[in-house]
């Protein structure tokens, strides 16, 4: 009699039975794929969705994608941690406030979606998580990650978005892969300098919180596309970002910028650019050099005249010049031959 397989099948019966009764408990249907498939011709269309928990032991221990979002839960089974065979694993809309310390067994996760929750904190165990690319941790409670999280060093993606963080935390930096990285909607006040720690970050958005001054050492990051500061305190951009060539999208709307910023434009690879809700009184001449912009917003500033030269923006497709104190518009805007949506009401002409 082999005693050691008898406790391992007793061990998984007994996990098992408490997962399904904590599903039972949390009103948590079976697994239930609903979808549809139509034929066209000899083209078949598809989508299927799945949610649920299996009530079928085979189906159970091999599932790959568990979606348990919107179900209202305020706790996870620890035994959750047993299902060791998900790569998927869906959690968001629920009132989750943490999460157990298994969930550090699921090491073949390779996508988890954590939104809107109340999430306080992350156990120490999720830094095991390390084949994870993305982490989707918006709309939470969070006010720190622990030190654990630099441990995923395959994470490419990171959204903490409308949390409760007064800084970055330290673990991000130490992110070596780290390309996306959301912070909008939160509380900070500081970008530190560790941030040129992130070689391979692509995309910063900080949208939506305290800051006042832009370090100059962000320019050290050349592989930035996309830098988002709106909805900040910011009335200065230091002339040393002018070597951020690479950079193709600059968001800094509703800030304190009393005039346009000289040297945004010698960012000529900027492809969008949001200047609006601020006291910008004037666009420079020099806006010709941004010739490969496609998107321009300036509405809701105080200019009264738009220069002649921005008929040169050959490339533009969308313009807002709304809410100004703008008396005419230049003839060279008629050469915005690619320009699809022009938007200029309340103005003076």
């Amino acid at each position: 009699m082999n005693l050691s397989a008898n406790s391992n099948d007793h061990k998984t019966e007994n996990w098992i039975k408490e997962l399904w009764k904590w599903a039972d408990d949390n009103n948590i249907p079976d697994l239930t794929v609903e979808g549809y498939s139509e034929t066209w011709g000899n083209e078949v269309a598809s989508d299927f969705y799945e949610y649920g928990l299996p009530r079928d032991k085979k189906k159970l221990l091999e599932i790959g994608k568990l979606n348990l979002a919107s179900m209202n839960l305020s706790q996870l089974d620890r035994s959750i941690g047993n299902l060791t065979n998900i790569s998927s694993l869906y959690l968001e809309n629920n009132k989750l406030v943490d999460l157990p310390a298994s969930i550090g067994n699921l090491t073949n996760l390779s996508e988890l979606f954590l939104p809107y929750n109340n999430l306080v904190n992350l156990p120490e165990s999720i830094g095991d998580l390390n084949r994870l690319p993305a982490i989707d941790l918006r709309n939470n409670n969070l006010t720190t990650l622990p030190k654990e999280f630099n441990k995923l060093t395959n994470l490419e993606t990171l959204n903490l978005e409308s949390n409760n963080l007064i800084q970055i935390p330290d673990a991000v930096f130490e992110l070596p892969n780290l390309m996306v990285l959301s912070l909008s909607n939160n509380s900070i006040r500081d970008i530190p300098p560790k941030i040129i720690q992130l070689k391979e970050l692509r995309y910063l958005e900080l949208s939506g919180n305290l800051i006042e001054d832009v370090p100059t050492y962000l320019a050290q990051m050349e592989n930035l596309r996309h830098l988002g500061l709106s909805n900040n305190n910011i009335s200065l951009i230091p002339l040393y970002l002018v070597k951020m060539k690479n950079l193709e999208a600059l968001y800094l709307s509703n800030n304190k910028f009393n005039k346009f910023p000289q040297l945004l434009t010698g960012l000529t690879n900027l492809c969008h650019l949001d200047l609006s809700s601020n006291n910008i009184s004037s666009i420079p001449d020099q806006i010709w050099r941004l010739d490969k912009l496609y998107s321009l917003n300036l509405s809701n500033n105080n200019l009264t005249r738009i220069p002649r030269s921005i008929g040169d923006l050959k490339n533009l497709d969308y313009l807002d010049i709304t809410d100004n104190q703008i008396k005419s518009l230049p003839r060279s805007i008629k050469k915005l031959k690619n320009l699809s949506s022009f938007y200029y009401e309340n103005n003076l002409f």
